[in-house]
């Protein structure tokens, strides 16, 4: 009979069967994190590792986080906060998610050798324990398809969102996959391309052992800009983590540069997630036409491409990405409050449509 055994530490050995797996289960991935201080309990994460036992081997492992803010875990639950906190006179955080940290990627959670979803007694272990903790909700982000009727059965809400894809149907090069698109679509990729190259850029890709220091120091520089230059937020992840990882799990890294007479002015970072290419992250010098859509779209295609990876996703879906050969994909995320006399209300969500496509933003 399996049992569950919760492990704080990484260096467990009930972890090591993390070793080694596809990227974001890998116990490389969440050692860079926690190394680099990208996750920590001043940015808001404190991981627990649910560790399913059968005959003293540790079988599966289900990463649990306490919240104590929701970015990055591609849960938006904000709009929770506000009614919770009136209702039960009691704070909305700290809470629970059931996630891969850092990134929107579908599918179960459990990190097993084989196919494997979650069952009901695992939602509960999970749910008394944050019970115990005080949480004041459970959270699911993105899980399998197949995970849920049995959500919907258990009495979660549900979030809906859009992922966005491409998915390489045996083009034998970039010219052919703007064949399969609409002709408008692929004259404006064209217009991007033509501007690109009228424009003096040259590009270079470095995976695995080509990537050195200096490239992670390169990209990060500029991703850092970038983020200063536009205001936005800045991202919880540490200069460090990168480097960690590129010393870690290299194969897994993808570094996409462009240049302009000598000089570096954009660059992306992507990463494998066993055959799923994932954009990720970008930073250029300034704010230069068509340059991200080169560097974060284009690009990673033609790598794709040539070198046969079977499909890339993008992050949540937007209007710009499907005129650039992206495909919608509906997806969910699951809540659950933990005082049942005060469940979890999520409000109709935001819509955009075009075409025959419709994607679901949620507030």
């Amino acid at each position: 009979m399996s049992k569950i055994k919760i492990i704080e530490s990484l260096g467990a050995k009930e972890l090591s069967c993390m070793k080694g797996r596809a990227l974001f289960q890998s116990l490389e991935y969440y050692d860079a994190l926690i190394r680099s201080r990208s996750m920590s309990l001043r940015s808001g994460w404190k991981p627990y590792f649910f560790c399913v036992e059968d005959g003293g081997k540790t079988t599966a492992v289900l990463p649990v986080f306490e919240r104590t803010q929701s970015s990055d875990e591609f849960i938006y639950d904000q709009c929770f906060v506000e009614n919770f906190e009136r209702r039960t006179k009691q704070k909305y955080y700290p809470k629970a998610s059931l996630c891969m940290p850092f990134v929107p990627i579908e599918g179960s959670k459990i990190i097993t050798d084989q196919d494997a979803y979650l069952n009901k007694e695992h939602i509960q272990i999970m749910e008394e324990w944050s019970k115990a903790q005080g949480h004041s909700s459970f959270h699911i982000a993105l899980p399998s398809h197949t995970e849920y009727d049995l959500l919907d059965f258990m009495g979660y809400i549900s979030s809906d969102q859009s992922l966005g894809y491409w998915h390489n149907r045996n083009y034998v090069d970039f010219e052919s996959f703007l064949l399969s698109l609409r002709s408008k679509y692929r004259a404006q990729i064209k217009k991007e391309r033509l501007h690109i190259r009228f424009k003096g850029y040259q590009h270079f890709f470095l995976r695995g052992g080509e990537i050195q220091g200096r490239h992670i120091d390169m990209f990060f520089d500029l991703f850092e800009a970038t983020h200063h230059r536009k205001g936005w937020k800045m991202s919880q992840l540490q200069r460090e983590f990168f480097h960690l990882l590129a010393q870690s799990r290299a194969k897994d890294m993808l570094l996409i540069f462009l240049t302009q007479k000598n000089q570096t002015v954009a660059a992306s970072c992507c990463f494998f997630h066993d055959d799923l290419l994932c954009g990720r992250f970008w930073g250029s010098t300034h704010d230069l036409d068509y340059v991200h859509f080169e560097v974060m779209y284009y690009l990673p295609i033609a790598y794709a491409i040539e070198h046969r990876v079977s499909k890339m996703e993008i992050g949540f879906m937007k209007v710009h990405k499907l005129i650039r050969g992206f495909e919608s994909k509906s997806v969910r995320s699951y809540h659950r409050s933990l005082i049942p006399e005060v469940p979890l209300h999520y409000p109709e969500a935001l819509s955009e449509s075009f075409g025959d496509k419709q994607i679901f933003l949620s507030i």
